[in-house]
């Protein structure tokens, strides 16, 4: 299911209901839009992207999904001019294979294809996908999804979910919560998942999962998904990194004995 805000650029999500009972499902989310900062001058051509962030980004301009719908689409496809097209090498170090792009001109778009590729390998397991987009230009996907009255069936939807994992975090071996007021307990319960990945501060960073996840909804956990440099054209993904989060993920999903975790609600002065 597709739903767009109509005039406002990246103001969109795609959902895809799990085939789970809802009450057994993890919603698994990632963005579908990049961002990047070039030596061109983008404000030049403005229709070389969909979304012009300019004057916002000061030089930085996001990539744009065409969520269709369109013929034999199984999901959103990237627009991108033929002159900022990337291509890809693999190259081989100490860490292992490092994937990266070959066109100086534009990021590979790591943040956030290795969540859209980690979340493709999860898809079978029948739990609920959420793409959105605009998430670099501020959250306009989740937002317009969690806020506008038109989406109140599939915030129901998503809202019964067990919890929540948004694949967009950058390194390796870590999981983040934000600033989202979830339990201890759910923290303990993901870090034992993700046994050896270290807990992130908190900060105010804002996410899709800090709009998906308010009070009394379900938590959400975001772990890495080994890119790195992004927003650059050096960004590059460590496979062992990916990988690794990857293979943790599938063995927690595969479990049918999980929790639900929910949000603390706010104290309400006496």
């Amino acid at each position: 299911m597709i739903r767009s805000y109509p005039d406002i650029p990246g103001a969109q999500f795609m959902y895809i209901e799990g085939s789970l009972p809802p009450e057994k499902r993890v919603n698994l989310v990632f963005h579908a839009d990049c961002k990047t900062t070039t030596p061109l001058d983008v404000a030049s051509d403005p229709k070389r992207t969909l979304h012009l962030t300019k004057p916002k980004y000061q030089g930085e301009f996001c990539y744009g999904w065409d969520f269709g719908p369109y013929e034999g689409a199984k999901g959103p496809r990237l627009i991108v001019p033929d002159h900022d097209k990337q291509t890809i090498e693999s190259i081989f170090t100490s860490e292992g294979e490092i994937i990266r792009g070959t066109n100086p001109n534009v990021c590979l778009g790591a943040d956030d294809r290795a969540g859209m590729a980690m979340v493709w390998l999860l898809a079978d397991l029948g739990h609920n996908i959420i793409i959105t987009d605009g998430e670099e230009m501020g959250l306009l996907g989740a937002d317009f999804l969690m806020e506008d009255p038109s989406n109140k069936d599939i915030r129901d939807e998503i809202n019964k979910a067990l919890f929540g994992i948004n694949f967009d975090k950058p390194g390796n071996g870590v999981v983040d919560y934000y600033s989202i007021p979830c339990t201890e307990h759910f923290k303990q319960f993901c870090e034992n998942a993700y046994k050896g990945f270290t807990r992130a501060p908190v900060s105010a960073v804002r996410s899709d999962a800090v709009a998906l996840s308010g009070p009394g909804q379900p938590s959400y956990v975001t772990p890495s998904v080994g890119y790195r440099k992004h927003h650059t054209p050096n960004e590059e993904i460590v496979f062992d990194h990916w990988v690794k989060t990857l293979y943790k993920t599938q063995e927690l999903l595969k479990r049918r004995d999980l929790p639900k975790f929910e949000n603390l609600e706010p104290e309400v002065g006496l």
